[in-house]
Formats: structure tokens, sequence, C-alpha cells
């Protein structure tokens, strides 16, 4: 029958026009029968239009007479609630959807509605609970209206399931609860100072979460690097002194939370949930329940947390992936901690090995100095023939004493550099410097030097700021460089030194037509000690030293130098300095 109705609109317009139509004749006193002009028929199809939308409606309809008894109750309502209408027509509602706590409080104000015409509940939306057929409570969303008929008053709620948003809610408060512990728990580990205060204001972090319902007690367990021992590093809460004193270490073969296998790795289980006597040792501190939680970095098991909760079994029925980030976490931070600690102790072996390089590169290359200088005096004598003259080959030995006295003289004194430096002894005594007239006296200096090579050596230069410096240091700097050249550069080449200036800062550079420099050996030019591809072209000495100190002594003075060289295509070193504000070009 109800499918045969094609326009339920229309019939429900139509049964609101014949309401309209009753209710304006009962003003007027009239009783028109229900069989005149066709009113009948109209009662029975505005009742299929009104009843098709009850069925088809996603909510619950349910309706009381003043009486409080149920008038309406459609399909949502008995999905609902598990009653079907023919068992609750004719029932009070209390009978039913209602929780026993609000009967009382429904009935009273029933009756103060009908007596008074006062309601605290209607034509809003209320949050409230009900009661299926099975005993278990429902959330529900209910809008209640009242309207009044033939002089009686009926009541209409409008209720919906909201089991779902409830349990949405629930989720996302959950949810932004565990974040936030997740976010505390990472702050914790983040700016505590110490392995221990780290593993503290973590624990701390935890206790404090609302979703976790742990005690403030807890503890962590660290795996030993031979992997024999647990040891207890950290605590949160008051402990039993029996505990303090015997349970600080466990052997693996006692470990309560696991196995372990001969190869000494512990196999414990992703997350454990114990009661008391289940725990040996553990289960002394209290009557509750406890978390067994493993640390874990890269899949390794560094050490285990342990939580106490206030009811047994543990209460939290949340997701355990918050237990397991939580243990990531601090299994992460904890390596990460030890691997700090392993490189701050590697850093300080090193440093005391340095010093103790530095202090001994010094008093060698002192100590060194006075019997070299004796040798070379005592060749000086010999080569100037006061002594008696001397044949060819007599002579040609002193040069050659002389010239490997020179070499180690350079040497030593680098070494002493090196140590003065890297100990920050070495001192700087800056001042104003013209670095145009510096580079030109230098050029000056190696003009004899690159004749003997038939080298072009010539300097240009732009305008230059006068810069603070030290002026032994930047000698020593553009001595270097150029010497390099010309040691490295063939013979019948050319050398370019030059200054300029761009973006603050003043740069010298030495270009040469030497061989070129690969990109593997620029990256060793300026270390310690380092030998390159490339030979001295005149079998001249290299300390190999030279480029590092002079790295060393641009930055010192806040520069930097470097390398443009392409092999087969000549080299140009430079370093730049910063121009100082206000610097007068000259």
């Amino acid at each position: 029958m109800f499918a045969e109705v094609v326009n339920p609109k229309k019939l429900l317009q139509e049964s609101k026009e014949y309401y309209q139509t009753l209710l304006e004749d009962s003003r007027d006193g009239s009783n028109i029968p229900l069989e005149s002009t066709g009113s009948g028929e109209l009662l029975r199809e505005s009742k299929i239009a009104y009843q098709i939308l009850l069925d088809n409606s996603f909510d619950a309809i349910i309706a009381i007479d003043s009486k409080g008894e149920i008038t309406t109750w459609n399909h949502r309502a008995e999905s609902m609630f598990g009653w079907k209408e023919e068992e609750v027509i004719g029932k009070p509602l209390t009978q039913t959807i209602i929780p026993p706590s609000f009967r009382e409080a429904h009935t009273n104000g029933l009756k103060n509605f009908i007596t008074k015409k006062e309601s605290r509940v209607l034509n809003q939306r209320l949050e409230l609970t009900a009661i299926h057929r099975k005993g278990y409570e429902i959330p529900i969303e209910i809008s209640i209206c009242a309207s009044l008929f033939r002089g009686k008053s009926t009541f209409t709620a409008i209720i919906k399931d909201i089991t779902e948003y409830k349990n949405a809610m629930k989720d996302m408060r959950k949810k932004e609860e565990e974040y936030k512990v997740l976010h505390e728990v990472a702050q914790a580990l983040q700016d505590s100072k110490s392995l221990e205060e780290m593993l503290h204001n973590a624990m701390e972090a935890i206790s404090q979460s609302k979703e976790l319902h742990v005690e403030n007690k807890a503890g962590v367990y660290l795996v030993d690097e031979n992997k024999e021992t647990l040891r207890l590093v950290s605590t949160l809460g008051k402990f039993p002194e029996g505990f303090l004193e015997n349970q600080t270490e466990v052997p693996f073969y006692n470990i309560p939370y696991g196995r372990c296998y001969n190869s000494g790795e512990i196999l414990i289980n992703n997350y454990c949930q114990f009661k008391p006597h289940r725990l040996g040792p553990f289960g002394d501190l209290t009557n509750y329940g406890t978390y067994i939680i493993p640390l874990k970095s890269k899949g390794k098991v560094v050490g285990i947390l342990f939580l106490y909760t206030p009811e047994t079994p543990p209460c939290y029925e949340g997701s355990t992936d918050i237990l397991l980030s939580i243990g990531s976490l601090m299994g992460n931070a904890i390596q990460h901690r030890k691997y700090e600690r392993k490189i701050h102790q590697q850093n300080k072996k090193l440093n005391k090995l340095n010093a103790l390089k530095n202090k001994f590169l010094g008093i060698a290359s002192h100590d060194l100095r006075n019997p070299l200088y004796t040798i070379m005096s005592y060749a000086d004598v010999l080569a100037d023939g006061s002594l008696g003259k001397m044949n060819d080959q007599q002579r040609t030995i002193l040069q050659k004493i002389a010239k490997s006295g020179k070499h180690m003289c350079n040497l030593l004194a680098n070494l002493l550099d090196v140590s003065q430096i890297e100990s920050g002894q070495f001192s700087l005594n800056k001042s104003s410097q013209n670095i145009n007239i510096l580079a030109k006296d230098q050029v000056e200096k190696y003009q004899l030097i690159a004749k003997e090579k038939n080298i072009d050596l010539h300097f240009e230069s732009e305008v230059s700021p006068i810069l603070t410096v030290d002026q032994c240091s930047m000698i020593q700097v553009m001595d270097n460089f150029i010497g390099n050249a010309i040691k490295f550069s063939p013979n019948d080449t050319k050398i370019c030194v030059r200054t300029e200036t761009s973006d603050n800062c003043c740069r010298f550079l030495v270009k040469d037509e030497g061989p070129g420099i690969s990109e593997e050996d620029q990256k060793l030019a300026f270390g310690e000690f380092q030998t390159l591809s490339n030979k001295p072209t005149g079998e001249e000495k290299s300390t190999g030293l030279g480029l590092a100190i002079s790295k060393k002594l641009i930055q010192l003075h806040g520069g930097k130098v470097g390398i443009i060289s392409r092999e087969g295509q000549g080299s140009t070193f430079y370093f730049d300095l910063p121009m100082q504000m206000g610097a007068k070009p000259v």
C-alpha cells in the first residue's frame, strides 16, 4: 500500500492543510464530520504520508502523551533501542529507554510542564544517555518539542545515536594526550644534560600523563656493553631499600620479561603487561600491575622501562603504539647519548695527545736549533777559507751541508709555528698595513730566484684599503705562495702576483703557468705534512707545512685561503681578508 504513494511531500502538505482546517473549525466551535466533503479520505492519506516519513527517518522519533505513555515509535527507534513498536505503544517511557537515575527527574519534569507550563529541556539539543533493551547505555543527542491538540499535550523527541561520534571524540582526546606525552618525552630527552637526568625527566613526563594512568614510580635498566647484565641507572619515586641494594644489576638469565639466547641477544616482547606475582623482584614494589617496555635503537634492545599502574591488571586499554613509540624515542636517545659520551671521551683523549704533540714539537724545534746553528756556523767558517783552501769536492760537500742546514732551519721554524698556533700561544701583533706595499716588496725579493729559472715574475695591483693585520704573518704567507709558485713552475713561464678588492674583502693571489693540481691534491694541499703529486722543477726541498701554516695564519685574521686550478692549466693560490668598516683605500 505504501509503495503506491508517489509524492509523500504533497500528502504531507495536504495533511498540514487538513489539520489546520480542524484547528480553525475548533476555534469557531464547529464540528465537521470526518466523512463530509472527503475529509476522511484526506485524513487517511495524511496518516500514510506521516507514517512514511516516520519509517524512513534516519533518527529515532518517539512521542509520548501527557501521562508519559508512548504514542509514536518509528523503525529507527526499534533498531536503536531493541524494542518493537507493538511492545512499547501505551507503555510509560520510563520503562523503556530512560536510565533509572533519570526516571524521577523525567516524571517530575513532565508534571511541572503540565501544571506550570515550565520546562528546562524543551526546544534545545541535549546530550544524554538512554538504555537499550539489553541493558547497556547509549549516548544520544535528543531534541524535544511540545504541541497541543484538542486540548491535550503531546511531546515528540527526535533522537540521534552519537556512539560513533563519542568514540571518535574519545579517540581524538586519547591521541591528543598520547601525542602530548610523546612531545613532552621528546622534549625531556632533548633538553637534559646527562644520561641519568634525561631518563629521569622522561619518566617524569610519562608519569604525568592523564591517558597512561601510571604511578609516580618507574625505572630504567640499561644493557651493559658485554651484554651480560642489566643495570638499573635511573628510578622515579620511592623504591624499597632492599630493591636498590639487591636488584640494581640483573643477570640476563634472571630477566623477568623475556629470555636470553646463548648469543647474548635479549628476546623481549614489544609490549608486556604483568601482574606482580609474575615479576619476581619487581613484585615487591607495589600491589599493582606493571608495564614492561623495551627500549630499542635500530631494532636492538638497549634497555627496558618499567612503569607501575594504580590498578591490577594495568588499566591502560589504548593502543600499544604509544608505549612502543616511547620505547623507540628513549632507546634512540640513549644510544645517541652513549655515542656522544664515547666521542667526548675520544676527543678528550685526542686533545690530550695533541697537546702533548705540540709540546714535543715546541721542545724539539727549540732544542734542535742551537746544535744546527753551530753546524752551519762551522760550515760557513770552512767555506770562507779562513782555515785553509778546499778542493772542489770539499766545497761541493760544504754547499750541500749549508743547503740541508737551511732546509732544516725552515722545518724547525715551521714546526715551532704549528705548535704555537695549535696550542693557542701564537699571538698576532696587528697594525695598519698597506697590502700592496707588502706584496710588491715580496715580489722584488724573489726576482733573483725567479731569474735563475727564467721566470717572468711581475706584480699587478688595484686600489687597496689599509688593513689591520700582523705584518710578519702576511709576509710569511706571501713568501710561501710566491716561493711555491717559483718552486713548482717550469722554466720560461710567467707568474703573476696581484691584489684586488670585491664584496668587502681584499684578495691576494699568485697565478702560475705550472702543471696544475688535481682535484684530489687540492683537497690535501693545505694539510700538514702533505706531499702532492707535483714535484719541484728545480730539485727544491719542501717541508709540507708551509701551506698548512699559511691557512692557520689567515684564519687567525678571520680570512680564508683557496686554490683555483686545473691539470695542465696552471694554478692560482689566494687568500681573502675582510675589509674593516671605514677602511680607506690607497
